[in-house]
């Protein structure tokens, strides 16, 4: 049962990041100003919604880990601090900036530079989910 919600928790994160990715996308090119804005902060109202269920995946793997000392396991620790820490020492303070720009219709080379930012870091971190989920598949198919 732990490791369905562990695998549950990751794929919601992963669905969010794709989501954030996706409509920043769409909007940026497809849309109008005022759709920016409402996009930019509706990522940002979600960031803490985001950032609890990262952490309450990594920490249900810490748990899951417990014993465990295989280097999938090491690697897949590494990943996710590396995953949290981008997401709490990056994309949240860009989610923040990003509201602000949008807020005073402020779409400047300075709102493009950090949103471009934000794309890149939101496709290492489904790069990195992604290694995750293939090692955690690993994983449980040894237990099978």
């Amino acid at each position: 049962m732990k490791t369905v919600l562990h695998s549950m928790l990751g794929t919601i994160t992963f669905l969010m990041v794709l989501l954030f990715l996706g409509t920043s996308l769409a909007t940026q090119f497809f849309y109008s100003q005022e759709d920016i804005l409402q996009t930019k902060i509706l990522i940002l109202e979600s960031m803490p919604y985001f950032l609890i269920t990262l952490v309450s995946a990594g920490i249900l793997g810490l748990f899951l880990s417990r014993g465990r000392v295989e280097v999938v396991i090491a690697d897949k620790k590494k990943r996710m601090l590396f995953i949290l820490l981008i997401c709490t020492l990056m994309l949240w303070p860009l989610a923040y900036f990003l509201d602000q720009f949008a807020r005073n219709h402020s779409f400047n080379l300075a709102y493009d530079a950090m949103q471009s930012t934000e794309y890149g870091l939101d496709l290492i971190i489904l790069t990195l989910l992604g290694l995750n989920f293939r090692d955690g598949a690993k994983l449980v198919a040894h237990e099978a």
